[in-house]
């Protein structure tokens, strides 16, 4: 499993489920947003690294 489909899935299932945008410039806001949010979560990359095999 590739690393970015770690973070992605991650965004999908936990931090947007059932996310209805209004329009593209506020599903990329909310996306960087959440993205932004992850970079401060250690564990939770390091997970993602460990998943995808690569740690």
């Amino acid at each position: 499993m590739n690393l970015v489909e770690c973070i992605w899935g991650y965004l999908k299932h936990h931090a947007m489920p059932n996310y209805c945008a209004t329009n593209f410039t506020d599903l990329a806001q909310r996306a960087r947003r959440n993205l932004r949010s992850m970079q401060r979560r250690a564990t939770l990359v390091t997970a993602f690294w460990k998943q995808a095999e690569m740690f």
